[in-house]
């Protein structure tokens, strides 16, 4: 079984649709029973245009019991005790016992049986059990998950509970973004979203070793682009939003994949410097900036960089016989130019354990060259066909 308090997927939705707005998160009802089971929102946040939002969650799914608090249809619930239903190597989910305690309290316990639908963990009642409070509010149960950003365990989906039943509880391991004013635990209406097709639909089905998903809200306002990724770059491990320039789209789209938040052709894209600014938070530019090209792309670095962001110069590719730009414009840029050469070992060991911890791999491209192959791993270099390192074997 799989470490309970382990952070396992990451969402990331990015607003582009031209406006500021609150966003939900919401899970599909289990065995997509809608009839039965109402959706609260799990998570939701204002995010402003060309901002985003980041989502943490854990491995576990929670069976929880609470209250309802008004209908079925404008109400909302809140958890009030909730237990490990199952992590994700779990065969036989448990079997749980919805009680309530002198004080009116529900209560979960956990029984000695097992359930034996696969995925689908039971709460079962008596034929005593109080359906209501004294208030008249009803009981509730279903399942959860924590909140990356509280850590507390907040409701997926939600079920009224009735007098000596037993309910498998089969979560549909997925979730939606969707524009909405709605707050943590309000019930919405899972169907007339879902149908209307604009949401953004996070499916780990065929993308089962993904950990990483993100979500771009076009500019269209309707439309979703959603990517997955296992592997965040150094940069995105560090919480940073990655924008990468390279010189094809076919790069573009495998540094998206490897955990960049963006890939831009500079070849193609005539305006470089306002697009890469468009997606920083209010066009405001970039933190810090890694500038491989030397004193050929400086100028375009010094256009993208915010104000007192850090532009870190490591090597000089690029050679050009037009003016560079002086020293003076680290001033007018209010900006700082770093120059960073070879690290020390201590810097060498920080950065091996920080990609163990990680669990990030330096691209390496799919040719090997042979010692007796250095030149035209030269030439392959030179002509831009690689992708991350090349290797020439030594026997």
């Amino acid at each position: 079984m799989s470490d309970p308090e382990a952070e396992v997927h990451w969402f990331k939705l990015l607003n582009n649709s031209t406006k500021d707005q609150n966003y939900i998160m919401f899970a599909p009802p289990p065995d997509h029973n809608y009839q039965d089971f109402q959706t609260p929102v799990w998570v939701s946040k204002f995010v402003e245009n060309h901002g985003w939002w980041e989502v943490h969650t854990a491995g576990p799914i929670y069976a929880y019991v609470g209250r309802q608090y008004g209908d079925t249809k404008t109400g909302k619930v809140k958890i009030e005790n909730f237990a490990v239903a199952w992590i994700d190597d779990d065969s036989k989910p448990p079997v749980f016992e919805l009680s309530i305690d002198s004080h009116g309290a529900p209560t979960l316990t956990k029984t000695q049986e097992t359930s034996q639908t696969p995925g689908a963990f039971i709460v079962k009642t008596g034929p005593d059990f109080s359906e209501k409070d004294a208030n008249g509010n009803a009981y509730v149960f279903g399942f959860g998950k924590t909140d990356g950003a509280t850590k507390e365990v907040a409701p997926c989906a939600s079920s009224v509970a009735k007098k000596d039943q037993s309910v498998p509880v089969k979560p549909v391991i997925e979730l939606h973004f969707f524009p909405s004013d709605a707050k943590p635990g309000e019930f919405i209406d899972y169907k007339t979203i879902v149908d209307s097709g604009k949401t953004g639909h996070v499916q780990f089905a065929g993308h089962l070793d993904a950990t990483l998903c993100y979500a771009l809200h076009k500019m269209e306002g309707e439309e979703w682009a959603m990517g997955y990724t296992k592997e965040p770059p150094l940069a995105k491990a560090a919480g940073a939003s990655v924008v990468v320039t390279t010189s094809c789209d076919e790069k573009a789209s495998q540094l998206k994949q490897r955990g960049a938040d963006h890939g831009l052709n500079y070849r193609s894209q005539p305006n470089l410097v306002g697009i890469a600014r468009q997606l920083t938070p209010n066009e405001a530019g970039a933190d810090y900036i890694l500038d491989i090209g030397g004193m050929d792309t400086l100028e375009q670095s010094l256009k993208c960089i915010k104000m007192e962001g850090i532009i870190n110069l490591v090597g000089f590719l690029g050679a050009s016989d037009k003016p560079h730009p002086g020293v003076l414009e680290a001033l007018s840029h209010v900006c700082t130019i770093r120059g960073l050469c070879v690290g020390s070992r201590a810097m060498l060991i920080d950065m091996v354990q920080a990609f163990e911890g990680n669990d990030i791999r330096p691209v390496v491209d799919k040719r090997v060259f042979s010692f007796e192959e250095v030149k035209e791993a030269f030439e392959y270099l030179a002509a831009q066909e690689h992708m991350g390192k090349v290797l020439v074997r030594i026997n």
